[in-house]
């Protein structure tokens, strides 16, 4: 197999030769993702091969996310990265009749009162 970060997310791409997506399996548990096959004898169906491959993922993945495309026999395993949380910047009124109101980062556990 191989692999490619990008910012978004991370790519995997699996050669399954003659391997039908009817006979591909894939399922992520407790961040394995594990991606199970039979793959059979084009010159006698009755004989086939089972396969089973797993990943450990990083924990930042999406796990609610990925997605999976079979073409040509390359599986591409598409494992998006879940978004940070970004601060952001709250304007504050000079008005009498607004309250001010604060910001709470991610890093911090404030109350503010109103």
């Amino acid at each position: 197999f191989e692999s490619k970060e990008t910012p978004e997310s991370w790519l995997m791409s699996i050669e399954v030769p003659g391997v039908k997506d009817e006979d591909l399996e894939i399922e992520v548990e407790d961040k394995i993702l594990s991606v199970k096959g039979i793959k059979y004898n084009p010159l006698d169906e009755d004989t086939k091969k089972e396969f089973t491959k797993n990943f450990r993922l990083p924990e930042s993945v999406d796990l609610e996310a990925i997605e999976a495309k079979l073409n040509h026999g390359i599986l591409v395993v598409t494992l998006p990265k879940r978004l940070e949380k970004r601060s952001r910047k709250i304007e504050i009124s000079t008005s009498d009749s607004v309250q001010a109101t604060g910001t709470i980062s991610k890093d911090t556990e404030t109350t503010v009162a109103q």
